[in-house]
């Protein structure tokens, strides 16, 4: 028996810390369970993860001191030009290691990417764990079972999809390398839709795609062992949780039923317009911060959506995230995506408008991007897509949107996650609402931000309310309404902190109806004892009276709501009245 000399690494290049990556220890895992069952011995193996933040020079040293026999990297979007590198200087370093790429951004080929086929020894196409486990065995003359399906075409290798995803490994028996890390789960694959923009619903490389799903009691019994060692976060990465009804009410049924005190999370990627009635009931009557959903809208046009694929009832889905949204309960995530074929820039602030009206917790405004084997490739010509030939190959324009208009809704993206998505200006946004569509408040945001030379540069939370002072500024000249007020009030739920920012200062002073520093506090101290005796239960929590211009502001800052991220305003009380 000949065996790989060394190790095996296999590598994991996530966008942050608390990311992980499971394809690398679902091939580890899948691999030795195979080898145990049969008795074989494979080579070792390791798990590296890094992330995109650390110097590659770092990550390339870290792999080369292991002196590993090969080094197999998990490919995607985020990572691919930091994988190319490390490929293309491994290969010279250590000629004898064979180097092997797999993941969705290298599963359709190489062409047009960074990635070099010179530097690489294999290719990983399609779903991995057969394919993966194959190779190594062939690497020590062991033979594997021919109900794989598995294929070779030069250095490209594929098994076909495993039918029964019972035979996938449970990753996290030890939940030591995930400490402080989102923890990924899988109940199914694949996708029913077929979106031309995604990976999801596309062929796969030797056959078509179908939802596969992991045994019911499996979930549930892996989900129990999750939630009972206190995981924080469960973010499901089926593509479309809710495509199977009758499942999709069971584990509701079985979330809604943790007791209150268990911490954990779970987050769904959902399809709206197809939730069932006994669905949004097990939805809206979940525990405060227990369910967080991402909805992908992606665009209110028919034309544009008929174009992808796509044909929600968009008036459905409408109805079913106001439904959603009004009890307060659940974390609201909303997609729209810029450069869909068809739509203009009028069209996108139609759409833009519109999605922004439900008012989720988040609206990501993504860009269209070009991935390798989506539907997308067969349309580029048609409607004269150019898109970026480095990751994420974004869209660069199109026949309906210049580059010009690209900019602007990056400008808007820059705004809305910097004030919108952060979730500290929820009650001054709502108010300029009544005075400017929502995409004229960003676009103004944007222009402020791009004055002040902070436009996509990061910036702090205090600066960022500095700067939307600065913007009521303007829109306070012939309001009818106190903006900075509200934007104040904003903030001491935000925050519990006495600094208080640039142009918010007199609001927050209230000196004209004190005589002392000392009447000052006795006042706020009535106020704390009438809130006692109202509600006992206060006594024990961190409850501060703040001066909002001529009234008092209770906030507890015991505790932030778990869907909001701010602390509860408990009530306003006048001045002058005390």
């Amino acid at each position: 028996m000949r065996s790989l000399p060394g190790k095996v690494l296999l590598v994991a290049v996530n966008a942050k810390f608390i990311h992980s990556c499971p394809a690398v220890y679902d091939l580890k895992l899948y691999a030795e369970n195979y080898a145990r069952q049969n008795q074989i011995r494979l080579p070792k193996m390791e798990i590296h993860e890094y992330t995109i933040n650390q110097p590659e020079d770092q990550i390339y040293y870290d792999i080369l001191k292991e002196k590993p026999s090969a080094v197999c990297f998990s490919c995607y979007l985020w990572n691919l030009e930091t994988v190319a590198k490390l490929c293309a200087d491994l290969k010279k370093a250590r000629p004898v290691a064979k180097i092997v790429v797999g993941g969705p951004e290298v599963s359709y080929g190489l062409e047009g990417k960074d990635l070099k086929e010179q530097n690489i020894d294999l290719l990983i196409a399609g779903e991995g764990e057969r394919a993966f486990t194959a190779w190594l065995l062939s690497e020590i003359d062991e033979p594997f079972p021919e109900d794989w399906q598995y294929g070779q075409d030069g250095k490209t290798i594929w098994a076909a999809p495993m039918p029964d995803l019972s035979e996938l490994p449970f990753l996290y028996d030890d939940l030591t390398p995930f400490t402080n890390r989102m923890i990924y789960y899988e109940a199914s694959r694949g996708c029913p839709f077929r979106c031309a923009y995604c990976l999801s619903g596309a062929e796969n490389v030797k056959g078509e795609k179908r939802v596969r799903e992991l045994p019911l009691t499996r979930v549930l019994e892996e989900l129990k062992s999750l939630t009972e060692r206190g995981v924080k976060q469960i973010k499901f990465i089926d593509r479309t949780f809710n495509c199977h009804a009758q499942r999709t009410i069971w584990i509701l049924e079985w979330i809604q039923a943790l007791p209150d005190e268990v911490p954990t999370n779970f987050h769904f990627e959902i399809e709206a317009d197809i939730l069932t009635e006994k669905m949004i009931d097990l939805l809206r009557g979940m525990r405060p911060g227990r369910v967080q959903l991402e909805i992908g809208i992606q665009s209110t046009s028919p034309e544009a959506l008929k174009a992808c694929g796509r044909n929600p009832s968009t008036k459905r889905l409408f109805s079913n995230i106001r439904r959603l949204r009004e009890r307060g309960n659940l974390n609201l995530h909303v997609d729209l995506i810029a450069g869909l074929p068809t739509e203009t820039l009028e069209r996108f602030k139609q759409s833009f408008n519109e999605v922004y009206s439900l008012h989720a917790h988040q609206l990501q405004l993504g860009f269209l991007k070009l991935l390798s084997g989506s539907p997308m490739e067969e349309m580029t010509e048609t409607y004269g897509y150019q898109f970026s030939s480095h990751p994420p190959y974004e869209i660069l324009k199109n026949k309906y949107l210049s580059s010009e208009d690209l900019f602007e809704l990056k400008r808007i993206e820059d705004a809305l996650e910097k004030f919108y998505n952060s979730g500290h200006f929820v009650r001054t946004l709502s108010l300029i609402e009544h005075r400017q569509t929502p995409y004229r408040i960003f676009l103004g945001l944007a222009d402020r931000m791009e004055r002040e030379g902070k436009l996509f540069v990061p910036t702090g939370v205090f600066e960022l309310y500095e700067i939307m002072a600065r913007y009521l500024d303007r829109l306070e000249e012939d309001s009818e309404w106190d903006l900075k007020g509200v934007l104040l009030m904003d903030y001491y739920t935000y925050t519990p902190s006495d600094r208080i920012p640039e142009g918010l200062e007199e609001l927050a002073d209230g000196r004209e109806f004190f005589t002392s520093g000392k009447e000052r506090k006795e006042k706020a101290e009535r106020i704390l004892r009438l809130l006692d005796e109202k509600d006992p239960a206060l006594k024990s929590h961190r409850v501060q009276i703040r001066v909002l211009e001529d009234r008092w502001i209770a906030i507890d800052y015991s505790d932030k709501d778990p869907v909001s991220g701010m602390y509860r305003f408990l009530g306003e009380f006048p001045i002058e009245e005390e």
